[in-house]
């Protein structure tokens, strides 16, 4: 009965131990190989009768024989130790060069028959490891792309100042002391010259506001961000103290955030409420937070000019300003940069609008 209990157990043993993909060696206390699985013998391209009973380090034209991984094994019986992620690189005779991962622990009882066993799981990472050294040498080069393309926009920016700034102050000068001896076509010519210029001057600060952005890392501080807004409304109200408009912010709208950045994203917004609102009788905005999604969602709404937003899908990227605001002031940098903000935060930001109506910004911030 003994023995047919043994043959059960050992059948039931073999058939658990093939099953697993992973090739598995047992080994005695001597170090010599008891069994092996047959994911073992198909990895590595041998046979029975040239592995159980030999030492590892004489298995496969010893190729385990390794002199750290020979410390490792010879001292984990006698300390109790074990083997974790030891890295072998091999070139194998039919595999090629592969790099294998070794983990192997103790078999030990005193019960019934006493053991003193090692069992060793070997891994395969090698197409692991090239895909990552790959991802790591890509985002090197794009990380030098990226900083050789802000040297060129910085570069850019810097050549591009200098024109402009004297094709403002040079169409000024036209205006101010020539003004009256020019036909109106000229004086609109040079109206429009001034305008343009101005208005590239700023597209340029806001493609180098945007490039700053890209390497600052975030300082996260418990800032009152109703505080922030109730600035930024002040300063717009003091740019035009003759326009009434109606502004409701949300009290004590606690948040985590870079403090400075959070300024630039909701300067922006409000800006942009501000400026959208002007044609609105009465003008009104709105700043507070709520649980959309089980997130909690802050939001800038406005009855403004609003927008087709099937049209406005490029809504927050650079240059890019609403279909129906071709007539308001603006470089379309504002949106763009508050993405760039929103996004450092780890949060989400988009639009909700209805045109002739309303506009609602949302953006959440995540830790």
């Amino acid at each position: 009965m003994a023995v047919k209990n043994g043959t059960v157990i050992e059948t039931f043993r073999g058939a658990i131990f093939d099953s697993i993909n992973e090739p598995l060696l047992v080994l005695d206390s001597e170090l010599s190989v008891l069994t092996a699985n047959e994911s073992f013998y198909d990895q590595f391209k041998v046979v029975t009768e040239e592995t159980v009973g030999k030492c590892v380090f004489d298995i496969g034209n010893g190729q385990w024989n390794i002199p750290d991984l020979r410390r490792l094994l010879e001292k984990m019986l006698p300390e109790k130790s074990i083997v974790k992620d030891f890295e072998v690189i091999h070139e194998f005779p039919t595999l090629g060069k592969r790099v294998m991962l070794l983990n192997a622990s103790d078999i030990h009882s005193n019960e019934f028959i006493p053991l003193d066993l090692i069992l060793i799981v070997f891994q395969d990472v090698t197409d692991k490891k090239n895909w990552t050294n790959s991802i790591l040498e890509l985002n090197k080069k794009l990380e030098d792309s990226n900083m050789e393309l802000e040297r060129f926009g910085h570069a850019l920016s810097h050549d591009l100042r200098g024109p402009l700034s004297a094709m403002v102050v040079l169409s000024e000068l036209i205006l101010n002391d020539y003004g009256s001896e020019l036909s109106e076509n000229m004086k609109e010519s040079m109206i429009r010259l001034d305008q343009s210029a101005k208005t590239m001057n700023d597209m340029i600060s806001g493609l180098s506001e945007l490039a700053g952005l890209s390497h600052l890392s975030i300082i996260r501080t418990t800032v009152n961000l109703s505080e922030i807004a109730d600035k930024v409304i002040m300063q717009l109200r003091m740019g035009q103290p003759n326009r009434s408009v109606d502004v409701i912010i949300q009290h004590d709208i606690i948040e985590n955030v870079e403090p400075s950045m959070l300024l630039i994203v909701l300067t922006n917004l409000l800006k942009n409420s501000w400026k959208f609102t002007r044609d609105s009788s009465p003008a009104k905005i709105v700043f507070g937070v709520k649980e959309m999604n089980g997130r909690k969602t802050y939001f800038v709404n406005d009855n403004g000019i609003g927008f087709d937003v099937k049209s406005s899908k490029n809504l927050f990227n650079m240059f890019q300003r609403l279909p129906s605001g071709k007539t308001f002031e603006g470089t379309g940098t504002g949106l763009a940069i508050a993405k760039s903000i929103i996004k450092k935060h780890s949060g989400d930001i988009w639009a909700e609008s209805e045109e002739g109506k309303w506009t609602t910004i949302y953006f959440t911030i995540n830790p």
